[in-house]
């Protein structure tokens, strides 16, 4: 019988790349409570000044690089999962699809209760792609992935223009993004009131917004992508061997990585103040395949560099902590779900109605700060997070010994 794995076999680069994944997927989401909450009144010019200038810098080191990475690992850990049942010639599929089921249910519930934003349920669903996937030859795997994932974030760049022209036409579709901007409105109410029982309603209300406007089926088509990808380098080896040409090819990408970002990303932040590359313009069509493989290639800048880095006895000790949090990810991204309703919501501090972009990066250092104390003292007396001890019960009965 397939059994979970151990903490002697886990690979802690993965753990610790899964930790800053987090971090950085902390950074976004707190920008996007921020972004649904009401108009700051009274905004000096300075804070002002701020708020523009931290939003274009998320925009430009952030927004999707972080979530890219979780979903290339979400791919990576499920090729090691597959090559273990290899070699113990039994089949994955009975047990994933049980792990997959309980993400399922996880996410659905998180989406509801918790944060409108979860991505928990869609990589459950895109799970199911990886089990059909999961002989492809290499190439095949290489080009389905990076069509879906350059597609979905090209697609994603593209929408303002896309959903201008959708609704100039007067498509039936647009009376459904109508409906869905009200619930963006009533929702934004309903965090700043405090009334923690119309939450699942502002939260579904959010949700609906997210399908109607196109973000969230283009968010889950990039995210199979990457899934694919990192199934793809998973099988593959890359960033667990240590011969010392990997080394070499992961400086390779790294420096190519940065290059293109950086070139990728000024075009996606620049873009709303040039009149011809402009989310309004068509121009919008052709530069954003060129965003979207920015979006990818800064993702893989930050993903080998914290892998080099790791690699370096010298250096190590400024990515290691980062584990602690890998290791319990899925409590810690469920975690900060409890952190945006304490600390964001009207039924808490109500901070999303004070605070804006500019004090987004210091509120994430703190709120990881916690994060990261609280699973260093958990897993030093006992071996998973609360809740990845309950998903491995609930996928693998009690047979997880062994």
């Amino acid at each position: 019988m397939l059994r979970p794995v151990t903490a002697r076999e886990r690979y802690e680069i993965l753990d610790v790349l899964r930790g800053f994944a987090l971090f950085g997927v902390l950074v976004a989401n707190l920008n996007a409570n921020f972004s649904v909450a009401h108009p700051r009144p009274g905004l000096g010019p300075l804070i002002a000044a701020l708020d523009a200038t931290a939003s274009t810098l998320i925009a430009f080191f952030v927004g999707a690089k972080f979530i890219s990475i979780f979903a290339f690992l979400f791919g990576f850990g499920f090729a090691i999962q597959a090559d273990r049942a290899a070699s113990r010639e039994i089949s994955i599929v009975p047990t994933y699809r049980r792990r997959l089921f309980w993400l399922l249910i996880f996410g659905l519930t998180h989406a509801v209760f918790l944060w409108w934003g979860d991505i928990l349920a869609s990589y459950a669903v895109g799970g199911f792609l990886l089990l059909a996937c999961r002989r492809l030859t290499g190439d095949k795997l290489r080009a389905l992935g990076w069509t879906l994932a350059l597609a979905g974030l090209a697609l994603l760049a593209s929408r303002p223009w896309i959903v201008g022209r959708l609704d100039a036409l007067n498509d039936p579709t647009s009376a459904l993004r109508q409906a869905s901007q009200e619930g963006l409105r009533r929702a934004a109410e309903v965090f700043a009131s405090g009334n923690l029982l119309d939450i699942p309603e502002a939260n579904v209300s959010l949700v609906g917004y997210l399908v109607f406007s196109g973000i969230l089926p283009l968010h889950f088509l990039f995210s199979c992508g990457l899934f694919l990808l990192g199934y793809l380098a998973g099988r593959q080896g890359l960033l667990i061997r240590r011969h010392p040409e990997d080394s070499d090819r992961l400086r390779f990408w790294r420096n190519r990585g940065l290059l293109v970002g950086l070139v990728g990303n000024a075009l996606w932040v620049l873009a709303p103040s040039w009149h011809l590359v402009s989310p309004r313009s068509a121009w919008i069509l052709v530069a954003s395949p060129l965003i979207a493989l920015g979006v990818l290639a800064m993702s893989t800048f930050y993903v080998t560099s914290v892998t080099l880095i790791h690699r370096s006895p010298r250096w190590r000790f400024l990515v290691a902590p980062f584990a602690f949090v890998g290791r319990m990810a899925l409590t810690n991204y469920l975690g900060q779900s409890v952190f945006f309703l304490v600390l964001l919501y009207g039924l808490g501090f109500g901070l999303s109605g004070i605070l804006g972009p500019a004090f987004v990066l210091p509120l994430a250092i703190g709120i990881f700060a916690v994060q990261l104390a609280l699973s260093r003292w958990w897993l030093s007396r006992f071996e998973q997070g609360p809740v990845e001890a309950l998903w491995r019960r609930l996928t693998y009965g009690r047979a997880t010994q062994g």
